[in-house]
């Protein structure tokens, strides 16, 4: 994932620095020619007026900023885990050498591996059906024409899926009750 990533964000910033034609767009003379490219340097100018205390554009250093902002994450995310992975080992290793009781460590019950399968299959399903109905609401009339679709969908979706995991606690209390 983050390799596809990473290749989606270099072909962005290709297509960012990707520049048009500088060919004339008819056969003209000489001086026609000089006089359209003073144009459209003066055009170009006009548009990204240089900032010549610092010498560049203020505009320049966008793309190689948005290059930049995931593969920093990326390497932070990385280093953060690992730190963590580290921290977790070393806390482990203390206690086993003071002799401690290592259940702690062991967050899941035995019901909750039992019904790991009902448990996931309840929330994506609750989650697809949000999906649906919130899909079927945007759609309709009253929601056409706003902008808050995507807000309804997601809202939807995030409901059933609350829901269903609701009903799944439900039945795995009927079922350890029986």
């Amino acid at each position: 994932m983050p390799l596809i990533l990473l290749i989606l964000i270099l072909f962005t910033s290709v297509s960012l620095f990707a520049t048009d034609s500088t060919e004339a767009p008819l056969p003209m003379s000489e001086s026609q020619l000089q006089m359209y490219y003073k144009f459209k340097l003066d055009s170009i100018r006009a548009e990204n007026p240089v900032n010549y205390s610092r010498g560049t554009a203020p505009h320049d250093f966008i793309p190689f900023v948005a290059m930049l902002v995931p593969i920093i994450a990326l390497i932070v995310g990385l280093i953060l885990g690992k730190r963590f992975i580290e921290a977790r080992k070393q806390e482990r290793l203390a206690m086993i050498e003071r002799g401690l009781d290592m259940s702690m460590f062991s967050s899941e019950t035995e019901s909750t591996k039992k019904y790991r399968a009902l448990r996931g299959g309840m929330m994506y399903g609750g989650i697809g059906l949000g999906l649906l109905i919130g899909a079927i609401l945007a759609a309709s009339e009253p929601f056409l024409h706003g902008d808050h679709q995507p807000l309804l969908v997601l809202g939807s979706a995030s409901l059933f899926g609350g829901l269903g995991l609701l009903a799944y606690y439900l039945i795995v209390r009927r079922l350890e009750r029986s």
